[in-house]
């Protein structure tokens, strides 16, 4: 998977060197490289344990099970839309931030890798059944393809497009988040519906 992590790191511009620093780090480590949800993600087997993407202000390294590590230097931020409440980030702007906490970084990455062998994991909670948006009961009212489109979702998928505009507390929010869901069903790709609905990347 080396070459389209590659080309990935590559087109982020500016952010390229830092991500570099970032994956070097994850492959000293003995985790899984793969590309998920268009960003490298580091684990075993089908169990995420570290990602690493850009943004428009900064890079993050997020945690899946970060609400287990011991974040000693009190760097770990908790995202907003995080079901599970064990997520955390790590936020970078500049390759001399990675390269002062290098070791550090390893070794929330070496305590990751640790809790997992010992199956420590913190697990989602359950979630009501959430109510459809008007504004996205709206759209699907008016583009009876979009609606087709939506039908055809697993229950799953179904409900993470639901709670990816339900989250949204701004009606400018959710208009944007509207159209990425229209784009996504126009094109028949619901690969990303979940990187969408915990807006991981999408809205850091």
């Amino acid at each position: 998977m080396s070459a389209p992590i590659e080309q990935y790191i590559n087109s982020q511009g500016q952010w390229s060197s830092l991500l570099i620093l970032l994956r070097e780090i994850a492959l000293s480590t003995s985790m899984e490289e793969n590309l998920k949800w268009g960003v490298p993600v580091y684990g075993f087997g089908k169990k995420n344990l570290v990602g690493i993407a850009a943004f428009k202000y900064h890079c993050a390294l997020w945690f899946y099970q970060g609400a287990l590590l011991e974040d000693a230097a009190g760097k770990l931020i908790k995202p907003q839309d995080d079901p599970a409440k064990a997520m955390r980030q790590w936020r970078f702007t500049s390759p001399d931030e990675v390269v002062e906490y290098a070791d550090t970084i390893q070794d929330y990455m070496l305590q990751a890798i640790q809790n997992h062998l010992q199956g420590k994991e913190i697990k989602p909670e359950k979630q009501p059944e959430p109510e459809m948006p008007i504004v996205l009961k709206q759209l699907l009212d008016d583009h009876k393809n979009l609606a087709a489109a939506f039908l055809n979702l697993k229950p799953g998928r179904k409900k993470e497009f639901i709670q990816y505009i339900a989250q949204a507390k701004r009606i400018e929010t959710q208009e944007a988040r509207l159209k990425k869901i229209a784009q996504l069903l126009n094109e028949g790709d619901c690969t990303n519906s979940t990187m969408l609905a915990n807006t991981i990347v999408s809205d850091l």
